[in-house]
């Protein structure tokens, strides 16, 4: 493109009914070309019934092709309920180009290993969480682990220079297959993809270590340590008294436009129910008030009683661009911080969880939501209610590509 010159496109976010899990997708496509557009992923799973599950990730190939491939596809964490759509999703579709997903340390893995062990799940998922690039190497071009930075930088979308390439990694690691949280992904659409990722405390983290490697445990193969009762149950006690949960480590998104210079001229969220019959009856499209904004936060579990501050730090320079945050953890109240309303002020906080946590776990969150944000819409997604927001950006710039 020219100097000067605009880019109109248009972006669907989706979060998928699939209950209480985790399945968001967004695509964005330029108007002038059919071939320049993107698909971007975050987790497909749920605890829920499995059926709300086949039946978005049926209604995704109905709108984008059994074999379009993913572009980007980002894995908040390594929980059975945020993989388990992924063979489903994933098998039969062209080869993707990027993974994202949290570096584990060996006792993460080892205590994943565990819960999968004890609950019985398939050996697809074991197999993912020993040795995850082997897995996913099948489906994605490039698979790369992101581990927390020492020194973290703010997200500056300003200073960003266009992508030459569909996507392009920006990192200050020489090693592009294990990069910190302060590198991102630039596209030749003109979007940005942040990350932040949330790890357990250094200090309690060696703790637990040690605590494992004093019974013997080392790099030996998870299975052979967890079949032996006496050693697994020393394990579960070591855990457990470092109250130790599957929510440790977990890898947000942040994204939206790198361009400076730029409108959102319409925009409308609406809620449907997931019964497809009756879907074009009960679709409920509101218009959303933009002012200009267009990032969206995805927190996935993040604990943002403890981790808000330091992710607050990392928005600063786009905290008046927020458009969509999505509430923590299904709306659980122990991940949530009532400072967050204060900081920002988003078009819609999207929460996404079975209808009864919503009802239940969620109020608490919902309330505070309600009472002390400034606006905002709270839309909520359930096992009968999917969510969408279409938008309309224009870009303008000296140097879109």
């Amino acid at each position: 493109m020219d100097a000067q010159s605009t880019r109109k496109l248009h972006a669907r976010h989706h979060f998928h009914s699939v209950g209480h899990g985790l399945f968001y997708s967004f695509d964005i496509a330029d108007h002038e070309s059919n071939e320049a557009r993107l698909l971007f992923v975050y987790d497909c799973g749920t605890k829920s019934r499995r059926h709300f599950l086949r039946t978005e990730i049926k209604s995704f190939e109905k709108k984008h092709g059994e074999k379009t491939p993913i572009d980007l596809l980002v894995l908040s964490r390594f929980d059975h309920h945020h993989f388990l759509g992924l063979l489903s999703l994933l098998e039969n579709r062209g080869m993707g180009e990027i993974v994202f997903l949290p570096k584990l340390s060996t006792a993460e893995k080892l205590f994943h290993t565990m819960l999968a062990t004890e609950s019985g799940h398939d050996d697809e998922y074991l197999n993912f969480i020993q040795d995850p690039s082997v897995f996913l190497a099948k489906y994605f071009k490039k698979v790369i682990f992101i581990k927390k930075a020492e020194r973290p930088l703010m997200f500056n979308p300003t200073q960003v220079e266009p992508a030459k390439e569909k996507l392009e990694l920006v990192s200050y690691s020489d090693d592009q297959v294990q990069i910190d949280d302060n590198s991102y992904l630039r596209t030749n659409l003109g979007w940005i993809f942040y990350f932040y990722l949330s790890t357990p405390e250094i200090f309690r983290l060696k703790q637990v270590e040690d605590e494992l490697f004093s019974l013997g445990f080392s790099q030996k193969s998870f299975s052979e340590v967890l079949s032996n009762a006496v050693s697994l149950n020393k394990i579960k006690s070591i855990f457990a008294k470092h109250q130790w949960t599957e929510h440790e480590t977990t890898l947000a998104c942040v994204h939206g436009p790198s361009s400076a210079k730029h409108c959102c001229p319409t925009g409308f969220w609406y809620a449907r129910r997931s019964l497809h019959f009756l879907e074009h009856h009960l679709a409920n499209k509101r218009w959303l008030s933009l002012g200009g904004k267009d990032f969206c936060v995805l927190t996935g579990s993040l604990n943002l009683s403890k981790n808000w501050e330091d992710l607050r730090d990392k928005l600063q320079k786009i905290s008046e661009r927020i458009s969509i945050f999505m509430i923590p953890h299904h709306g659980n109240h122990r991940h949530w911080n009532d400072a967050i309303v204060g900081d920002v002020d988003p078009d819609a906080w999207v929460i996404s969880s079975r209808l009864w946590s919503l009802l239940v776990s969620g109020h608490k969150v919902l309330s505070a939501v309600k009472h002390e944000s400034r606006g905002g819409e709270i839309c909520s997604v359930h096992e009968f209610r999917n969510m969408a927001i279409e938008r309309i950006f224009i870009l303008k710039g000296d140097n879109l590509s």
